[in-house]
Parts: structure tokens; sequence; C-alpha cells
């Protein structure tokens, strides 16, 4: 059966990159940054374009 990690698919393609364990955690850090800056930007986003539909949306009586 064909297994993924013995064949070391990143060592054949990437040029002596070799996939372990070591860097997980650093990895999922950096993950999760950039997740948690990705839900910044749009709450961001959200709350602008909300606070410009407020400030437009003035009646004429």
């Amino acid at each position: 059966m064909f297994n993924f990690f013995t064949l070391n698919f990143l060592q054949l393609f990437l040029g002596g990159l070799k996939f372990t364990t070591e860097n997980i955690r650093e990895a999922l850090l950096c993950s999760l940054a950039g997740m948690v800056g990705i839900f910044i930007v749009i709450g961001i986003i959200i709350i602008s374009v909300s606070l410009l539909n407020k400030a437009g949306s003035k009646k004429d009586k």
C-alpha cells in the first residue's frame, strides 16, 4: 500500500526538504496568527461598513 510519509514527498519534489514533526507547533501558531489576523480585518470591514451605512442613511422629512 502506498504510504505518503515513507515516500517523503517533500524531499522528492522540493529538493532536500524532509517532513518532520519538530516544527508542527510553530506552523500551527503561525496559521493561528494568520487566521486571527483575517478575522480582525473582516471585523474592521464589517464595523466600518455598518458605520458608513448609519452615517449615510439620514432620511429627509
